[in-house]
């Protein structure tokens, strides 16, 4: 289960419900790609890596693509909590980009939505909110969005560089994301 940044709700077991939603949500985006292929083989199979590809950075070796896609997934259906590794990070914000068009279809509805809305609204009117109840319930709507997940399940956007730079050379220039990684040094 991905390790999202911050509690999205003062209460912990809306947190929890929260939480799990949007996993399921980034499972099932995940699904939707890998459904054609044989999960047992799928880190070998020529036809995945090539399904994948655009979702890597260029400078990104094609041969690791399946694994670490597959590594990602199998993290996110996990009852543990992980913080992801860049890359990680970079592929899940590549999966949103393509779904983005979601926001126009209908979205499943989060489990015990009225016990999120109602603390979503406590939340509000604690802060002085006049409008509490519309504003909590919009908030909610983007909890239930997959395009929305930009904005909520980053804690920073340092896996855009990815794109210029090599991990490695990203995990010698900040000593938080080397703290993270996990990779050999040369």
């Amino acid at each position: 289960m991905l390790q999202i940044p911050g509690p999205l709700c003062g209460d912990k077991r809306a947190n929890e419900i929260i939480n799990g939603y949007m996993n399921q949500r980034l499972v099932a985006l995940m699904t939707d790609i890998i459904a054609d292929f044989d999960e047992d083989t799928i880190e070998q199979n020529p036809e995945f890596a090539e399904e994948i590809f655009f979702l890597f950075p260029e400078n990104y070796e094609k041969e690791k693509q399946p694994k670490l896609f597959m590594k990602l997934y199998h993290l996110l259906k996990a009852e543990d909590e992980f913080a992801p590794e860049q890359m990680m990070e970079y592929v899940l914000a590549q999966i949103l980009y393509l779904y983005k068009d979601l926001e126009e279809s209908v979205q499943p509805m989060m489990p015990e939505r009225a016990y999120v809305l109602e603390k979503l609204i406590e939340d509000f009117e604690a802060d002085g909110d006049k409008q509490a109840e519309n504003d909590a319930a919009e908030y909610l709507s983007q909890l239930e969005n997959p395009a929305e997940y930009l904005d909520l399940i980053f804690w920073d956007m340092d896996f855009a560089l990815l794109d210029e730079y090599q991990e490695e050379d990203l995990a010698r220039s900040n000593p938080e994301i080397a703290k993270n990684a996990n990779f050999e040094e040369k």
